[in-house]
């Protein structure tokens, strides 16, 4: 599943969303998303400049709940079940 961060939408709101949607769960049924990664530091690093242009060019990977997740500069969060 693929997603992308709407404006005004943090990027961890929205994985935990399309985790949640592909793992067919509540968010709330996650694990917390602070006991993998800092939130506060990864929805800055994807945040956008005033201009729209990303922070920086390129992905973060890391496995959430039983999910792979992808997250790329331009704000598109791909989501994934290891078969």
């Amino acid at each position: 599943m693929e997603r992308t961060v709407k404006a005004g939408q943090s990027t961890s709101s929205t994985l935990l969303c399309a985790v949640a949607e592909v793992e067919r769960c509540a968010p709330t049924d996650l694990p917390p998303l602070h006991d993998t990664l800092d939130v506060d530091a990864f929805d800055a690093l994807f945040s956008s400049e005033a201009d729209k242009s990303p922070q920086f060019a390129g992905n973060l990977v890391f496995e959430y709940s039983d999910s792979f997740v992808s997250v790329w500069s331009d704000r598109s969060v791909t989501i994934s079940i290891p078969s």
